[in-house]
């Protein structure tokens, strides 16, 4: 099953700015967060802001075997498709990562280590929030 790299109508209609795109993070820029991710405590939790379809997510936790991580995204059909990646995982993984469906401004960071924003495609307005 391929995954769709730009949203629907009803994804889209989520972004105040009508955004049918998303963004990557650089893999040097990845690499940065996930090189903190894999430092944190065991009480650690990674969060990634517009998760996609969960690779940062599920890459932290398999470098760091006592991490929690979350992804929150945006997108009902990438949400999906992380949710169905971590349930593919070992369950030892598996049980340490979550997905939330919803937007990045509800998120919870409060017990967040390290919290990676990768949300290029939702506009400036995000990073001027």
């Amino acid at each position: 099953k391929a995954t769709s790299w730009t949203l629907d109508a009803a994804d889209a209609a989520k972004f105040s700015g009508g955004a049918d795109t998303f963004g990557h993070a650089t893999p040097g820029g990845a690499r940065a967060l996930l090189d903190a991710a894999a430092r944190l405590g065991g009480d650690g939790v990674f969060v990634d802001l517009g998760s996609g379809c969960g690779h940062v997510a599920v890459y932290a936790a398999s470098l760091n075997l006592t991490l929690r991580t979350r992804g929150h995204e945006l997108s009902s059909k990438r949400h999906a498709a992380a949710v169905a990646a971590r349930d593919g995982l070992a369950a030892d993984v598996a049980a340490r990562v979550d997905f939330v469906e919803g937007d990045l401004f509800d998120a919870d960071v409060a017990s967040a280590g390290a919290v990676f924003a990768s949300a290029g495609g939702a506009g400036r307005s995000v990073f001027q929030a």
